[in-house]
């Protein structure tokens, strides 16, 4: 039947409130979990920087490795006994998630 729990966070102390429920439910079904972050082209654009040739192919790179470095850091905090995979995608979260 479900074989994963997908787990969207925005980074937030809010989004991270789901976690124990999310750890719940994957224990009580034995499945897996993902944990995903959406990157805004919003974001991307704020920290754009044309004077210093900071452009947003470098910024995409740069929010999606530390996007995945705080996904990582959560599923060691949160799921250490659980096979874990962590996503960023860039777009918006309702376009976005899998």
């Amino acid at each position: 039947m479900y074989k994963t729990v997908l787990v969207p966070l925005d980074g937030s102390r809010y989004s991270e409130m789901i976690l124990p429920y999310a750890r719940r439910i994957a224990e009580s079904m034995d499945l897996s979990v993902e944990l995903f972050h959406a990157i805004d082209q919003k974001s991307i654009d704020a920290l754009v920087d044309r004077a210093h040739d900071r452009y947003s192919d470098t910024i995409e790179t740069e929010l999606k490795q530390r996007a995945i470095q705080y996904l990582h850091v959560i599923a060691s905090e949160e799921f250490p006994d659980f096979p874990v995979e962590s996503l960023a995608q860039k777009g918006p979260p309702e376009e976005a998630i899998p």
